[in-house]
């Protein structure tokens, strides 16, 4: 954890933060296909879990 310097690092190492696509003046935010897939799975089943 001390290799990132703030949580939004960390989120975009995961690739857990939104990026924005847009053209002709429309945009849309889609989820990053980049990061790592294995820590964003982790973070993903973690936050999911007490919902279930």
């Amino acid at each position: 954890m001390s290799r990132f310097t703030s949580a939004g690092k960390l989120d975009k190492y995961a690739g857990l933060t939104p990026s924005q696509m847009s053209s002709g003046g429309r945009g849309k935010d889609r989820n990053q296909r980049q990061g790592n897939r294995a820590l964003s799975k982790i973070l993903w089943g973690l936050a999911t879990s007490p919902v279930r």
